[in-house]
C-alpha cells in the first residue's frame, strides 16, 4: 500500500497547523511546478506509479496511472519540454504527452538497455 497526502501552511504564524487539500492515491516522488501559462500553473507529480496534477483550484486529477517504472525503476527527474512531461529515469527518460494527452508512454533509452 503506498499514498500521501498534500497539505498548505496558510498561517505562517502558526505552522504547525496545515490544511490538509487532498489525499494521494500514490506515494509521491518527484514535484515539478508547469508554469507553461501564466494564467494556470498546476503542480505536477510524479508517483511510484503514476503521474499526477493538482491544479490551481485544488483539484487532484491523475494523468497516467500504473506507469512502467513502478516496478523496477524509479523516477529521478521530471520536466515538461514542449507537449511533453519528461520524467528522467535509470537507463532512460519517460515521454507523456502534456497536459491531458494520450496514455501512451514513450521510453527513449540506449539500445542495449532495450534488449
Amino acid at each position: 500500500m503506498s499514498g500521501g497526502s498534500i497539505s498548505v501552511i496558510e498561517d505562517m504564524e502558526k505552522p504547525e497547523i496545515p490544511r490538509r487539500i487532498t489525499l494521494l492515491p500514490d506515494a509521491p516522488r518527484l514535484v515539478y511546478l508547469d508554469t507553461t501559462r501564466a494564467d494556470f500553473q498546476p503542480i505536477i507529480i510524479v508517483g511510484y506509479r503514476s503521474l499526477m496534477e493538482l491544479n490551481p483550484f485544488e483539484q487532484l486529477d491523475i494523468l497516467h496511472w500504473d506507469g512502467f517504472w513502478s516496478y523496477k525503476l524509479s523516477p529521478t527527474s521530471i520536466t515538461r519540454y514542449q507537449n511533453n512531461f519528461l520524467i528522467g529515469l535509470p537507463f532512460g527518460v519517460a515521454a507523456i504527452p502534456a497536459p491531458r494527452g494520450s496514455q501512451e508512454i514513450v521510453f527513449y533509452a540506449e539500445p542495449e538497455f532495450n534488449k
